[in-house]
């Protein structure tokens, strides 16, 4: 109840000429989001960024771009959010995931991590995501680079296969180019039992059971 009043106070001030602010409208958007206004949280990050560009209302119509499934449109999104805020470790993180997810992952290795810092870029979680990018776009040299030096992800979770699986994908794809031949269940099975992932990145709960 009380949330709904402060909602209502809000939107109410947006029709006034000093509560027409863009941090008034980015509010606007996220409570307009929660209540489940999609298209009226839409019009409040776009009048969040006519008032004033922000890394923030951008950020947040990538959000809605993923949530009504525009995968193109959520990543370039993301894109011109990193590229107003290159120093933000969660927003390097939802970018680089939403453009791997998109398709763009050539776009996020020669684009976007370009522009982090390198104490940023250099972060375990962006490392792995970085590996992830570059084996999707079958540069299979980058991978092998990360892969040679494992990244330490300080956010990991508990039985998160993400390190162990980039090794196993990475082999499979190094021998399917170098063989010729098709990632089907055999080379999967050869690969696990003749490429068995180092100890430090094989964080799986049950190895036996690959």
């Amino acid at each position: 109840m009380v949330q709904e009043e402060w909602r209502q106070l809000l939107e109410a001030s947006l029709k006034t000429r000093a509560g027409s602010h863009w941090l008034s409208w980015l509010h606007a958007g996220v409570m307009r989001t929660y209540a489940g206004d999609l298209a009226g949280a839409g019009e409040a990050f776009r009048a969040s960024t006519a008032a004033c560009r922000n890394v923030w209302a951008v950020r947040c119509l990538a959000v809605l771009a993923r949530l009504r499934k525009e995968p193109k449109q959520a990543a370039a999104l993301y894109r011109e959010a990193m590229a107003m805020q290159p120093d933000l470790m969660p927003l390097a993180v939802e970018c680089a995931q939403t453009c791997i997810d998109a398709g763009d992952a050539a776009a996020l290795l020669d684009e976007v991590l370009p522009l982090l810092p390198c104490g940023l870029r250099n972060r375990g979680r962006l490392r792995l995501i970085e590996g992830r990018a570059a084996l999707a776009a079958g540069r299979l040299e980058h991978v092998a680079e990360i892969l040679a030096v494992p990244p330490t992800v300080d956010d990991m979770l508990e039985g998160e296969v993400s390190l162990s699986q980039l090794w196993f994908d990475y082999h499979e794809q190094r021998l399917s180019r170098a063989e010729n031949c098709a990632v089907d269940d055999a080379l999967k099975a050869r690969v696990r039992r003749e490429f068995p992932p180092p100890s430090q990145i094989d964080l799986r709960m049950a190895t036996c059971c690959g």
